[in-house]
């Protein structure tokens, strides 16, 4: 199946001529207001492209002049049938395409084909949508391409599945060395937890680009790689990457000390293991760092005063000082840190609560812009500036609305400030002031125990957070050693209760939506949603750096240790 959450790092097909190509951009410009309409728009086109990739089609501007309809039947079947997605998405993934492709009838002065045509259901597959299915299944797939879109997924040691994108390497050397390092990656992958696996796919796939920006043919690859010239490309390898990360002004100690051995680990087992490419002649090139003698130096600077520190340290302590009175002043600093980043976060918490429970309030006054189907006569007048009609329309659609065009449906052009002046649930580090504002109260919570966080278990019943006696407690498991998970209680108090208590009513819309379209992602504590996109559950901590309403707020090591 084709999952749509990774379609943006594959390339766009040239399936379009120019003309049309060119036409799409305008009317996605022109018709849609705000930057996440476009980008969803966009998406809807790279599915169309991908669709007429995987049945051998191309499209130009003047194919439109002729009746289309045998085409869009089938590109409604293909979502239908290949596309990963709930029956919702998918049918709010098809009236939107067919959306933007009325715009385009318009502009070409067409008749565009029936909006409803053919006929779609959010909650179920209708008899047009069958026969659609049927239309495309009976015509030229191609499997080669359905399977490249479908992407490559390894499983690692707790059974998760994260995604590995081969697309360019496998456009760049072909189907056959793109399997080769599937197959092997799908290995390696088996005896890794997720959050080790996660950072070296990350340097795998840069070590990925370097080989097609210096092997851009595949002829070239296979000279690279052969005995007498392998230990050379590694070198160049680490030559060109080392470029890029003194061009970017990253840490030259760090690439030599944590990302080249990396990179030098993952070449032995996924290349080389596996015969992918052959045993080196000699020990592949491992420079060690050796940092210069004078650039201890270069970064002692002096205070008003003249004590002498060094500038990098993020604590400015004087090089006089004893060891003594170094620990007290950076044990000084650490508690500075710690309250700077707790009013902040409470600042923030304060923020998003009061501005949900005014949207609360405030739809109750409000009236509901519905939506019109077309050709029908429009007979409302609501003001969509008015923040109750706002409130009170959001409330009624929800995350059902079909996604393009939902922004200035509601009378937004922006839809972040939207979002946050309403208080709508929004990405998963609008929730990091909470979570930082628990680790404080409890410093013994984990990364792992919040995600993993079960509000509910399987049969509905609350299970993560309830009273026993007089107290309140709070249950969820935190990673341990190797692929273990173990359970852990908290007693709550006064402030962690109430902040717990805070994020189930943020969430609280989602939950009942997702619980609604039967997706298990509603029992779980922490759930997070992009703009006006669907919710879904939080896996990832937001970490290190983010941005809160124009302020900036790091998660430090010094409150927490993540696990």
């Amino acid at each position: 199946m084709i999952k749509t959450t990774h379609l943006a790092q594959y390339p766009r097909p040239e399936t379009f001529d120019s003309a049309l190509e060119h036409l799409y951009k305008n009317e996605i410009e022109n018709k849609y207001g705000s930057k996440g309409c476009r980008n969803i728009a966009r998406a809807r086109v790279k599915l169309f492209s991908i669709f007429l990739d995987v049945t051998n089609r191309k499209l130009r501007l003047l194919d439109l002049k002729c009746s289309q309809e045998l085409l869009i039947r089938s590109f409604i079947g293909f979502i239908h049938t290949e596309v990963d997605l709930k029956l919702t998405s998918k049918y709010q993934t098809s009236t939107s395409f067919l959306t933007l492709l009325t715009h385009i009838y318009n502009e070409l002065g067409l008749t565009p084909p029936p909006y409803t045509y053919p006929h779609l259901n959010k909650s179920r597959i209708t008899n047009d949508v069958e026969q659609c299915i049927i239309e495309y299944r009976e015509g030229a797939i191609c499997q080669v391409s359905l399977e490249f879109y479908a992407g490559w997924y390894v499983r690692c040691k707790n059974g998760e599945l994260i995604f590995l994108n081969l697309a360019r390497f496998t456009l760049f050397y072909g189907i056959s060395n793109g399997n080769q390092v599937f197959e092997s990656m799908k290995r390696y992958a088996a005896t890794k937890n997720m959050n080790t696996l996660r950072g070296e796919i990350t340097v795998f796939i840069k070590l990925l680009k370097f080989i097609m920006k210096l092997c851009p043919t595949l002829e070239e690859y296979k000279f690279a790689i052969k005995p007498k010239h392998i230990n050379c490309f590694v070198e160049q390898l680490f030559s060109y990457w080392k470029l890029e990360i003194k061009s970017q002004n990253y840490s030259m100690r760090n690439f030599y000390r944590d990302t080249w051995l990396k990179a030098l680990v993952l070449i032995n087992k996924i290349f080389i293991a596996s015969k992918i490419w052959v045993e080196p002649p000699y020990e592949m090139f491992s420079p060690t760092w050796k940092s210069s003698s004078m650039s201890g130096q270069r970064n002692i600077v002096k205070d008003q005063v003249g004590n002498a520190f060094n500038n990098k340290l993020v604590t400015h302590i004087p090089l006089s000082y004893s060891d003594d009175e170094t620990i007290k002043a950076i044990l000084v600093s650490i508690e500075r840190d710690v309250n700077h980043v707790s009013i902040a976060c409470k600042k923030e918490v304060d923020r998003t609560m009061t501005a949900f429970w005014q949207r609360k309030k405030l739809m109750k006054s409000g009236r509901v812009k519905k939506i019109i189907p077309v050709g029908h006569a429009n007979a409302q007048v609501i003001d969509m500036k008015d923040l109750a009609n706002q409130a009170a329309t959001w409330e009624y659609h929800r995350w059902s609305y079909p996604k393009l065009g939902f922004a200035k449906f509601l009378g937004t052009n922006n839809t972040r400030n939207f979002c946050t002046k309403l208080g709508l649930l929004g990405p998963s580090y609008t929730l990091t002031p909470f979570v930082l504002l628990l680790i404080e109260q409890h410093p013994c919570i984990t990364q792992s125990w919040i995600i993993n966080f079960e509000l509910f278990d399987n049969n509905g019943k609350l299970k993560g957070f309830r009273q026993t006696g007089e107290l309140w407690i709070a249950e969820s498991v935190k990673k341990r050693k190797g692929n273990q998970f173990a359970q852990q209680i908290i007693t709550l108090n006064a402030i962690s209760k109430k902040l717990i208590e805070n994020i189930i009513s943020y969430t609280n819309d989602a939950r009942e939506w997702l619980k609604e379209q039967g997706n298990d992602d509603w029992r779980y504590l922490l759930l997070s949603s992009t703009g006006l996109c669907e919710p879904e559950r939080v896996k990832v901590i937001s970490n290190p750096t983010l941005k809160f309403h124009d302020k900036t707020l790091t998660w430090s090591s010094k409150f927490s240790h993540p696990s």
